[in-house]
């Protein structure tokens, strides 16, 4: 266990931890969690008597209740729109989490609203979303960018209205096409919760819920911010009954993840007796601000999303579309 993960657990603890010297362990937590955007999701934060983090928490309970706000007055605006369709969907991430009021939402910033909705439906469910005023979150898509994602992606490219300026992504997979890993849907939406019978928005279940979370920080991408997958993944795993905890790992295995959560759970645990995987090593260094690590996971992450010869196809066709046009 590094000193990093071993703070983080330590912050998932209340009380107070922090002290000015700038050499100590408690500064070395407070810049971390500052860094990963997630200070206000720490209880032995949220606890401190210190001026300066009382002053920063006040601000950031501020930001997240708009966020929270914002993201799910836009979960509402989506729902209405899909319903009339008659299209299901379900809802993820941290959209997931407030409108479920679970603990991972404390304190959390969120900026999108992520949904997962069955391949068949996309071309209605975009058509739809688009006649509500939806546009490209990015008006400089290219044909190639938008044949890509259809073809090659797990989500369409961003869209955003731009009255509320909240991004919505539409997936309709979990991983790319292309990646190596590739979860089956069909097994999520079979265990997938939907409250209201009148209603069209659904949940994972809660096992599939840190699965997800789990993929999401741990395969998907370059683990951009591991502080606060941290909290995201102790809190969703605190919210498992007994019964969901004994039978995770077959639960897994059913998805195709089971490394994905075998190291999700070295990750979270102090005291995990679980094998230390090669990627905590790389998330403990770059927790600790290592740039060789941030570039590292970053290749990584590109390299499971695609094969490398598809991987330098693309980066060219990207290069290329930036040059200046010969004149």
């Amino acid at each position: 266990m590094s000193l990093e993960r071993d703070l983080l657990a330590k912050a998932k603890e209340t009380g107070d931890l922090w002290w000015p010297e700038p050499a100590s362990e408690a500064r070395h937590l407070y810049e971390m969690l500052v860094r990963d955007h997630c200070l206000a999701q720490s209880p032995a934060a949220t606890a401190s008597t210190h001026p300066i983090v009382a002053r920063q928490l006040k601000s950031l309970k501020v930001r997240a209740d708009h966020d929270r706000r914002k993201v799910l007055f836009e979960l509402d605006r989506v729902t209405h729109i899909l319903a009339k369709q008659g299209i299901s969907f379900i809802v993820l991430k941290g959209a997931a989490y407030a409108s479920l009021g679970l603990s991972a939402a404390d304190g959390r910033r969120m900026s999108d609203l992520d949904i997962l909705i069955q391949e068949e439906t996309l071309p209605r469910a975009e058509s739809a979303l688009r006649e509500a005023g939806y546009k490209d979150h990015d008006p400089d898509l290219t044909p190639y960018d938008n044949a890509y994602y259809r073809e090659k992606m797990h989500e369409l490219a961003p869209l955003v209205h731009p009255l509320r300026q909240v991004t919505v992504d539409l997936h309709f997979r979990l991983t790319p096409r292309s990646a190596r890993l590739q979860v089956p849907t069909d097994k999520l939406w079979s265990a997938a919760v939907f409250p209201d019978a009148d209603r069209p928005l659904g949940y994972l279940s809660p096992q599939d819920r840190f699965l997800h979370a789990a993929q999401h920080a741990l395969y998907d991408g370059s683990v951009d911010y591991p502080a606060r997958s941290f909290f995201d993944l102790a809190c969703l795993y605190e919210d498992l009954n007994a019964a969901d905890r004994q039978g995770l790992m077959r639960r897994a295995a059913d998805l195709k993840l089971e490394r994905v959560a075998a190291t999700a759970l070295a990750f979270i645990d102090p005291a995990s007796d679980r094998p230390q995987k090669w990627i905590l090593t790389m998330v403990d260094a770059k927790l600790a601000g290592a740039n060789w690590a941030r570039v590292l996971l970053y290749l990584r992450g590109h390299m499971l999303r695609m094969p490398l010869l598809q991987l330098a196809r693309h980066a060219g066709a990207k290069i290329w579309a930036r040059l200046p046009p010969i004149r």
